[in-house]
């Protein structure tokens, strides 16, 4: 019969417990959220327990009700995590975004987590929510904004021998030496400098410097290529632009040979501009036909 019996669940008493027979206690459970319990049962002055008996629902996020899909990489607006198993009471119910912690989590019941997003760049991040000893997650839940970009500019920001910023004059196209600033304008670009790059083409900027969330300057490198794509990248997101700039093509001034004879095998050396700053296959043609052999020598 009994003798005052009584269980435990981990730390916690049952609510009430039942004498039923010698190899028989029923037991009624207390709210909780430990993931494994061990279990301890007393008859008098005698107990016994045992390990990993029992556990607790782990917190399971079933959906994210939000106005968007997507956000704003400097965004700090609420939104609503629901479920199931997140708790009877505040049990520091705490939501993590991919791998940050949300700026605040506030418990509002068994099926619902509030939480203010921190700014991030990640393109796609899973939402876990952790209440006591448990832990639920979906994957995919939330996405930042990628970047996006809608212009650019030859010329731009730079620092003169004394370090301080100048605005350099704007030209059309890039020279084929390089060495010049591009401004690119959009958005999405960061509030803060996340590894910000750009590139021209397949070519990283010789230097990207983030100076703010619509913009970004790029130090251009040496090239001769007609039209170039440019790509942003800042954090793990990215953005692209087709037909964004180009360099200058190769201009002719003149020539240091006015005839030839019939015979052909002569030099002839042509002079002009942005024929590069190292060989890129430079050939020379007179009219339909090729030279014989062309050789580079200087920009």
């Amino acid at each position: 019969f009994g003798y005052t019996d009584r269980a435990r669940l981990g730390a916690t008493a049952c609510e009430a417990t039942a004498w039923v027979e010698d190899t028989t206690v029923i037991c009624k459970i207390a709210a909780g959220l430990e993931s494994t319990l061990r279990v301890v049962v007393t008859a008098g002055v005698v107990a016994g327990s045992s390990t990993e008996m029992m556990s607790y629902n782990v917190p399971a996020v079933s959906s994210l009700k939000s106005t968007l899909y997507n956000r704003a990489p400097f965004s700090s607006e609420a939104f609503t995590l629901s479920g199931v198993s997140f708790a009877t009471q505040d049990n520091t119910a705490w939501a993590r975004l991919g791998a940050s912690a949300a700026e605040a989590s506030v418990w509002v019941s068994d099926s619902s987590v509030s939480c203010t997003l921190t700014s991030a760049f990640r393109s796609s991040l899973s939402v876990v929510v952790t209440s006591g000893g448990g832990a639920g997650t979906t994957t995919e839940a939330l996405s930042f904004d990628a970047v996006t970009l809608f212009s650019t500019v030859t010329g731009g920001v730079e620092e003169d021998d004394d370090g301080e910023n100048v605005t350099t004059t704007s030209r059309a196209n890039l020279p084929s030496t390089g060495s010049v600033s591009i401004t690119i304008s959009g958005a999405s670009m960061a509030v803060v400098d996340y590894s910000t790059m750009a590139r021209l083409g397949s070519s990283a900027c010789e230097a990207s410097t983030w100076v703010s969330e619509s913009a970004l300057v790029c130090r251009a490198g040496a090239g001769n290529v007609g039209t170039l794509r440019v790509a942003v990248t800042a954090g793990e997101l990215a953005g692209t632009m087709t037909e964004a700039t180009s360099y200058d093509a190769p201009t002719l001034s003149n020539s240091r040979r006015v005839n030839v004879p019939a015979t052909g095998s002569v030099r002839v050396t042509v002079v002009g501009a942005a024929f590069g700053m190292t060989t890129y296959t430079a050939a020379g043609r007179v009219s339909s036909t090729a030279c014989e052999t062309s050789a580079w020598h200087s920009d």
